[in-house]
């Protein structure tokens, strides 16, 4: 929407003749922006003709004036002087701000008779938005350097006008472990995209063996010339040295299980990621048996793994770390014979009157052991005799106690394979015989470690099983 406004400056302006008038035909385009303070030339002029033989002085004069809206625009020339039979061109200037709603303004002007178009169009001005910037995280190993790429700046640059990342600004006590182009950089020094597309920034990283983080502010400088308000951080972390760990013992236990220490030289490893492998290959392959305390040390670890290695196999232990930031860090290697526990089963029993035959299988290595015997009378059952393997125990029942049982440890030594043995009771026992509810005789056979503990599973004949009822 414009609007034409017919002003008459001639009666605005006290001139002694009618000799000074506009220049014919003239016409002024100019643009302001709405919203927007003036005091200024605006550039544009409007030129003045004195037809007389004498000069004269014009006093400022207002060619316009807006207050809509609660505007104060007001556009105008200075007093200026014109000589005789001259013509000048004076500067037109503005004042104010124009809060209207109008797009344009057009002003006819009319000088003693003459008339001058000036045509004024309103702009709205863009306001824009400072861009933003986020932190900045990087992660690196110990005395690792790092050279700056863009997209670090990009990924973490925002612009709600949608401008782009022209320069970032560091600042900060840190700023000594910074570098352009290989030169040191003074705080607030303006680095562009392009130095940084051209891996001209750089951290060098801190001589220590400690782990480190470096902290610097960041601001992110975008094509509108606008700066981020509010500082963002650059955060670079560097990892502790990565010393292997040392393997200092294993031992392979009785029971099958392993036990070894280790040390951890210092290096704060991931729990869970560090772990202690065997090699059953000569080295060429590593299997996990389990995940290594990194807190602890000796520890004890029991494995199905160590069921897949032979007897008096010569194996490879080793620690290993798979995770953060010393991946595949490796330990020395120890080299062990793995032997494995003696074990021992019951097989093929089978059962007559008065005794029980049955094999006893032994693998891995001679076992030594215990056999333990226990018997027990009553209900009229007073004496009788328990055998095995030539050693026998007799039991007399105690009128006194109407339960009591006799118990005799025999040592026993099996090599490795296949023995048959039986157990026997005499015919005393076998003769008067009752089953339940109310047996007569109770008795049982159990084979026994080397620290008289039941073996497990457990390996046991029952005199229950091959006696015949009277």
């Amino acid at each position: 929407m414009s609007k034409k406004i017919i002003i008459n400056v001639s009666a605005k302006v006290a001139t002694a003749t009618d000799c000074v008038k506009f220049l014919p035909a003239q016409t002024i385009t100019d643009s302001i922006e709405k919203d927007v303070i003036y005091d200024k030339n605006s550039g544009e002029v409007l030129t003045f003709v004195n037809y007389c033989n004498v000069p004269f002085t014009i006093s400022e004069t207002t060619l316009y004036t807006n207050t809509e809206n609660g505007g104060n625009l007001r556009v105008y020339v200075k007093s200026f002087t014109i000589n005789a039979n001259s013509q000048v061109n004076i500067p037109v200037w503005y004042s104010g701000s124009y809060k209207g709603e109008s797009s344009s303004l057009i002003f006819e002007l009319n000088y003693n008779g003459v008339i001058a178009n000036y045509t004024l169009n309103i702009t709205t001005p863009i306001v824009l938005t400072p861009p933003t910037i986020s932190n900045i995280n990087i992660s690196k190993g110990n005395r690792v350097d790092y050279t700056f790429v863009l997209s670090d700046f990009t990924n973490a640059f925002n612009s709600v006008d949608g401008a782009t990342l022209s320069s970032i600004i560091l600042s900060g006590a840190s700023i000594t472990n910074f570098r352009l182009n290989n030169l040191p950089i003074a705080n607030n020094t303006e680095i562009t995209s392009a130095q940084i597309s051209a891996g001209l920034l750089k951290f060098i990283a801190p001589d220590t063996n400690n782990a480190s983080n470096i902290y610097i502010s960041v601001y992110a400088k975008d094509s509108n010339n606008l700066t981020s308000i509010t500082p963002s951080t650059i955060n670079i972390a560097n990892a502790p040295l990565c010393t292997a760990p040392t393997l200092s013992d294993v031992v392979v236990n009785a029971n099958g299980s392993v036990t070894y220490t280790w040390n951890n030289n210092g290096i704060s490893y991931t729990s869970g990621t560090t772990q202690l492998q065997i090699s059953y290959d000569g080295g060429a392959n590593y299997v996990t048996i389990g995940n290594v305390s990194p807190t602890s040390s000796p520890q004890t670890v029991t494995s199905s793994v160590f069921d897949l290695v032979s007897n008096g196999q010569n194996v490879k232990f080793r620690i290993i770390n798979t995770g953060g930031y010393c991946t595949n860090v490796i330990s020395n290697v120890l080299d062990r014979i793995y032997d494995k526990p003696s074990s021992i089963s019951i097989e093929n029993i089978v059962y007559t009157d008065g005794q029980s035959c049955f094999d006893l299988i032994v693998e891995n290595d001679t076992f030594e052991g215990f056999v333990s015997v226990s018997i027990e009378t009553m209900n009229g059952v007073m004496s009788g005799t328990a055998t095995f393997d030539g050693n026998s125990v007799s039991h007399t029942h105690n009128v006194n106690s109407p339960y009591n049982t006799k118990t005799q440890l025999f040592p026993i030594t099996l090599t490795t394979g296949t023995v048959n043995k039986c157990f026997v009771v005499d015919g005393v026992f076998d003769s008067a015989y009752t089953p339940s509810p109310n047996p007569s005789v109770f008795g049982v056979l159990k084979i026994l470690d080397s620290n008289e503990y039941p073996l497990s599973p457990p390996v046991t004949i029952a005199i229950s099983k091959f006696l015949m009822s009277v």
